[in-house]
C-alpha cells in the first residue's frame, strides 16, 4: 500500500565497452533510465550480485556463462538481451532455452534496438505494477479486517448487553450509532486507499481531544470488561494535520487498544497529548507486560507478522503497528517506544509525533 506515488526509474546494466555504451546512451537518452557500465564478465557478475537490474544488455565474451549466472541469482533480476558479433542456430537455441529474453547481432539497427529495449522495459514495469497491485490488495484487506475489529466488536458487545437487559437500549443506542459510523468510515477510507494513485488521501485539520474522545468512546466496553481505568493528560486545543479517519481508526485506536490488551486487569492506562516544540506528542502508557527487545526490532517488518497474546489471552493480527507506521509516514510523523518487562517501571510507553497544525500550514504554503 504505497501512500505516496512515485516515478519508477529503470536500472540498466550494460556489459560492453565504454565506447559502445556512449553510442547506446546517445540514442537511448531517457531520464527514467539509469545506466551501469561493466567492462568485463567478472565486473558484470559483481554488479548482478550487488543489486537488481531491470534490464541487462550483454555484449561480453561469454554470454552463456552470464545467462546461467543471472538465472542462478533469481527471478528478481530483469531480462537479458544478448548483443553478439555473430551467432549460429545452435547458440541461438541454447540462449532462448536458457532464458534469454532477446538477442541481436551487430551491427545494430538503431530503430530496432531502441524498440526492443522499450518492449523489455515496458514488460518489466508491467510486472512490477502487477506485483505491487497484489501487495496493495493484500494490505487493503488487512486494513479492512484490522480496523473494523474495534467498531464491530463494540457493536457486538452492546448488542449482547441489550439482549440481556433490553431496558438498556436507549442508553446504548448512541454508542451503537457511533460504532456503526466508525465502521462505515473505515470502509470509505479503504475505498480511498484503493484509488490512492488517482485520488490521494487528503490531509485535514484534526482536533486532538475530540478524536481521542471518539476513539475512547468506541472502547468503553473493552475498558469496562478489563476494568482498565483511563487517565487523561491532554493539553486542550491541540490540532494536527492528518487524514481524520485513519488517524482515529488506524493510529490512535491501535495505540489505545494495544494499551488495554497488554495492561493488567484493574491497572491504569495513561493517554496523553501535549505540544513539544513544533510537534504534538501523543503518548499511551501502560503498566503491562512490556515488549521484549527482539520483538521491538521487528514490530514494523511486514514479513515477520509479529504478534503476541494479551494479558488475558486477547488475540491480534500482528499488522496493527505496521499499518500505523505507514500512516505516520504519510502524515510526516514518527513513533518511539520505551518498554520494560520488569521492575517498578514495567510496562510500555508509545509516543507518536505529528507536526503541529500551524507548522504544517506553513510548510504547505511554501510547497
Amino acid at each position: 500500500m504505497n501512500l505516496t506515488p512515485s516515478v519508477r526509474i529503470s536500472k540498466i546494466l550494460a556489459v560492453t565497452s565504454a565506447l559502445e555504451l556512449a553510442q547506446w546512451t546517445g540514442f537511448l537518452s531517457d531520464p527514467s533510465c539509469t545506466w551501469t557500465l561493466a567492462q568485463s564478465d567478472e565486473e558484470a557478475l559483481f554488479f548482478l550480485k550487488k543489486e537488481v537490474f531491470d534490464l541487462v544488455l550483454f555484449g561480453g565474451s561469454d554470454p552463456q556463462a552470464l545467462l546461467e549466472a543471472t538465472l542462478r541469482l533469481g527471478k528478481a533480476q530483469g531480462p537479458v538481451i544478448f548483443l553478439l558479433d555473430e551467432v549460429d542456430d545452435l547458440a541461438l537455441g541454447r540462449a532462448f532455452e536458457g532464458g534469454a529474453a532477446d538477442l541481436m547481432v551487430r551491427p545494430l539497427n538503431v530503430a530496432e534496438f531502441k524498440a526492443r529495449i522499450k518492449v523489455q522495459l515496458k514488460l518489466r514495469r508491467v510486472q512490477a505494477e502487477l506485483a505491487q497491485s497484489v501487495r496493495s490488495q493484500k494490505e487493503l484487506l488487512t486494513v479492512l479486517s484490522h480496523d473494523l475489529q474495534n467498531p464491530l466488536g463494540s457493536v457486538a458487545l452492546f448488542l449482547n448487553l441489550v439482549e440481556e437487559s433490553p431496558e438498556l437500549l436507549p442508553e446504548f443506542l448512541p454508542n451503537l450509532k457511533d460504532s456503526v459510523n466508525a465502521g462505515l468510515q473505515v470502509i470509505d477510507m479503504v475505498r480511498q486507499l484503493r484509488n490512492f494513485g488517482d485520488h490521494p488521501l487528503e490531509l485535514a485539520p484534526v482536533s486532538v481531544d475530540r478524536t481521542i474522545n471518539q476513539v475512547v468512546n468506541n472502547m468503553k466496553n473493552h475498558l469496562r470488561q478489563k476494568k482498565v481505568g483511563l487517565v487523561f493528560e491532554l493539553e486542550p486545543g491541540l490540532k494536527v494535520l492528518a487524514e481524520p479517519v485513519s488517524l482515529a481508526n488506524s493510529v490512535l485506536a491501535n495505540l489505545i487498544s494495544n494499551g488495554i490488551k497488554f495492561s493488567m486487569r484493574g491497572s491504569p492506562l495513561v493517554v496523553g497529548a501535549k505540544l513539544e516544540g513544533d510537534w504534538v506528542c501523543f503518548d499511551v502508557r501502560d503498566q503491562g507486560i512490556g515488549i521484549p527487545q527482539l520483538m521491538m526490532s521487528q514490530l514494523f517488518d511486514l514479513t515477520r507478522n509479529v504478534h503476541r497474546l494479551g494479558t488475558e489471552g486477547e488475540e491480534g493480527t500482528g499488522y496493527g503497528l505496521i499499518l500505523l507506521k505507514k500512516f505516520l509516514d504519510f502524515y510526516g510523523g514518527r513513533i518511539q517506544f520505551q518498554s520494560s518487562e520488569q521492575g517498578p517501571n514495567r510496562g510500555t510507553c508509545v509516543k507518536i509525533f505529528l507536526k503541529n497544525l500551524k507548522q504544517n500550514k506553513s510548510a504547505l504554503l511554501k510547497g
